[in-house]
């Protein structure tokens, strides 16, 4: 079921950030309600969508917890899997998207 929720989550949030970063205006765009700017929120969204290929536990992880919010423990519960795994997938997920959304030398 929060595989569901989440990607279609995922998939709103992605569609409204084209749909704001299309819009042509004279004005930088405020942030999102997560506090990211739009590009940001599209950049992960991309990158999302490259590790679920390549990694979808460790995507699915990410739904979770940037996503929907959940903490480390609800996450375990929901995903049937250990804190531990948890916690070690999270850390390995949030260094691969900062590698795919960071500039070089950031």
């Amino acid at each position: 079921m929060i595989g569901v929720f989440s990607n279609a989550m995922h998939q709103i949030l992605i569609d409204a950030g084209r749909r704001k970063s299309s819009r042509k205006r004279a004005f930088a765009d405020p942030p999102d309600s997560a506090g990211l700017p739009i590009e940001e929120v599209i950049a992960i969204g991309t990158a999302l969508q490259e590790l679920d290929r390549d990694a979808p536990r460790q995507a699915q992880i990410v739904r979770c917890r940037f996503l929907l919010g959940l903490t480390v423990e609800e996450t375990s519960a929901a995903m049937g899997l250990s804190k531990r795994a948890i916690e070690r997938d999270w850390r390995c997920a949030k260094a691969w998207l900062a590698r795919k959304i960071l500039p070089a030398g950031d």
